[in-house]
């Protein structure tokens, strides 16, 4: 005798999604019991790497999670995205799909990013950071999409994206920009990361570097760049610093990795103490407003 079970489209989909979760999570190393930040604010099984940290997932797997979990189109190519936006944007499905997602081929040093497009009113940075934190990856634009009135994009990115320790190292000198109302701290307990907004991105806590010497001209311009965007207090700051970092002195051994958005830019989530720090240049306040 056969049973006959009635199954409706909603609980059909989140049967879906736990067999896609499950899949995803059970197919890479289990977390550590101890727990850590992210599983303590997050339900499922993070992938956990080495002191605790949160690895992130294969690009290839997350898009096709999230493509299921949200009811995404997975874009192959520019002239399918193209072809898709104009829909989306008048409010018109595609078919039962609410936006489309697909990889970013737009980042520097030929690091991996996702896109998320679509309508402003069917969902918000929450619904996705929920699943895209758990599998290692953060929003790091959020905004409305160039001539389209209803559209917004998400960018996300590696929590931990390629390692370039090895390149950093042979390098010996690495550069960092900063206001100089840090310099004081800095001269204490060197440089540490922190998380940072700057116009439409955000990061996690880092500490960014430029691979190459600046030289004078160049270092202006990028503090006009960072200026630009954020809104520093000028009364209290008297200019900027380019500060050089030893990395043949490093003795934390500290790891870093290719920054998505600048080229020959990296970044560490380590500490660089004061004694590998130098200021080999600076801006003053009257240089750059007097």
């Amino acid at each position: 005798m056969k049973t006959k079970i009635k199954i409706n489209e909603k609980k059909l989909k989140n049967i879906i999604g736990d067999v896609i979760n499950e899949i995803l999570f059970n197919s890479l190393p289990k977390h550590d019991p101890s727990g850590n930040m992210y599983h303590t604010m997050l339900t499922g099984k993070p992938y956990i790497v080495n002191e605790g940290l949160i690895h992130s997932y294969p690009i290839d797997n997350v898009i096709f999670a999230l493509a299921n979990l949200f009811d995404l189109v997975d874009v192959k190519n520019t002239e399918e995205k193209n072809r898709t936006l104009y829909f989306l944007d008048k409010n018109q499905k595609l078919g039962n799909k609410n936006g489309i997602i697909t990889l970013n081929k737009y980042s520097q040093n030929n690091t991996e990013r996702i896109e998320i497009i679509i309508n402003e009113n069917d969902f918000n940075q929450n619904d996705f950071d929920r699943y895209l934190l758990k599998y290692g990856w953060f929003c790091s634009i959020s905004e409305k999409l160039n001539s389209y009135q209803n559209l917004i994009r998400f960018i996300y990115e590696k929590k931990f994206d390629v390692d370039v320790t090895e390149t950093v190292l042979k390098n010996k000198y690495i550069y960092h920009i900063c206001p100089d109302i840090y310099l004081n701290k800095i001269n204490r307990i060197g440089l540490k990361p922190k998380f940072s907004s700057w116009n439409t991105y955000s990061n996690p806590e880092r500490i960014y570097f430029f691979l190459k010497e600046l030289g004078h001209d160049e270092f202006l311009k990028w503090v006009y760049n960072f200026i630009e965007g954020k809104n520093f207090y000028y009364n209290k700051t008297d200019g900027w610093a380019l500060l050089k970092i030893n990395t043949a002195s490093l003795t934390n051994n500290p790891t870093f990795y290719f920054d998505p958005r600048m080229k020959d830019g990296v970044y560490t989530m380590d500490t660089i103490s004061p004694e590998n720090i130098e200021i080999v240049d600076y801006i003053s306040k009257n240089d750059l407003f007097g």
